[in-house]
């Protein structure tokens, strides 16, 4: 009898979650058919459902705002930071420690806010760190790179580099005697600082072989896209009668023969990472290209075609052509500046 209402209760938690994740159960209406105003009172509403449905927020409760806020937005703990406290100082709400994506810093804030926390100070630090300056990559210098938890020499390993292999630095230890950084993975972790080499961004790209775009995979993707040009957004559309963001990529890999998951955040997870706000050289056609909502949660997913031109499906035009490009007549300078990161399916390189 226990365990039959214990899955019952865990049922009811999904079904709630889910619901306030629903815009058609909390608007009445499509998300298609909203306006941004519509949008952003939907967000407001979600946020309140979800984290203090009884509209009062508590002190007593910070702890539980964050990892709830941490759950919904944070894509894959392997690979960003969020170490993140929250503390009441006379009145205020202070909140401390290191993030990756900068949208997570302002996110949380923001999301205090909604639920009705007035007086907050927000000292969160945001990664890479200053104190690396200009010297922010590097690469393998040993055999193999041993990526580790913590930076201690007996600290369970969680990943693995070869010699060559790039990576990117996220923060020095107190020592500077281990770094911080991202593999080619994605995956976050410390290593020993005499097992890599440090390097300029500048000189990263040199060291790095990037590769020219692969032409023939640029037009497959067209061609594959063409018959489906404008057909309208429609929230969870997988077809040619609508597609959302992530069900539009998913087509296009579906028709190259591949199967990818069904949404943006699941997809963020699949392939090697290429690409990052501060180093977009190496996209090549077909790479998956990932951007970040107000809170820093996967929001967006669009598919590259190299460069700077993209393919994506959005709420206002549909499927269509976008590019970085401040110069293009296709720039959208709206999701270009969410971009996060990529990362490729295709080809096994970095």
């Amino acid at each position: 009898m226990r365990k039959i209402i214990f899955q019952v209760c865990l049922f009811l938690a999904a079904y709630a979650i889910s619901m306030a994740q629903d815009p058609v159960a909390i608007t009445g209406r499509p998300w298609e058919k909203m306006s941004r105003d519509e949008h952003r009172k939907f967000w407001e509403k979600r946020t309140i459902n979800l984290y203090e449905p009884s509209g009062t927020p508590s002190i007593e409760k910070l702890g539980h705002y964050i990892l709830v806020f941490k759950d919904s937005n944070v894509y894959d703990a392997k690979s960003t930071v969020f170490d993140v406290k929250a503390e009441d100082k006379e009145g205020t709400v202070t909140l401390s420690g290191e993030v990756l994506v900068p949208e997570h810093k302002d996110g949380i804030e923001r999301t205090l806010r909604i639920i009705g926390f007035e007086k907050i100070q927000n000292d969160i630090a945001v990664l890479p760190s200053p104190q690396l300056g200009k010297l922010g990559f590097a690469i393998v210098t040993s055999d193999t790179l041993s990526i580790k938890r913590s930076p201690q020499h007996l600290s369970e390993q969680l990943n693995q580099a070869a010699k060559g292999a790039p990576l990117r630095l996220l923060k020095p230890s107190p020592d500077e005697k281990y770094f911080l950084l991202q593999s080619a993975d994605g995956y976050i972790g410390w290593a020993n600082a005499s097992d890599i080499k440090r390097m300029t961004l500048e000189e990263w790209t040199q060291v790095r072989k990037i590769e020219n775009d692969d032409i023939a995979m640029r037009e497959k993707i067209k061609n594959i896209v063409r018959p489906i040009m404008g057909i309208p957004y429609v929230w969870g559309g997988t077809s040619n009668a609508g597609m959302d963001c992530s069900g539009f990529t998913q087509f296009v890999y579906r028709e190259l023969g591949i199967f990818i998951p069904r949404d943006a955040d699941q997809q963020s997870n699949v392939g090697e990472l290429v690409a990052f706000r501060d180093y977009m050289q190496n996209l090549r056609a077909g790479d998956l290209l990932f951007f970040a909502g107000g809170t820093g949660r996967i929001s967006h997913v669009a598919i590259s075609l190299g460069k700077t031109e993209y393919l994506q499906s959005t709420n206002e035009e549909g499927v269509h052509y976008s590019s970085f490009d401040p110069d293009s007549y296709w720039y959208d300078e709206r999701t270009a500046q969410k971009f996060i990161f990529a990362r490729r399916i295709l080809k096994d390189r970095f």
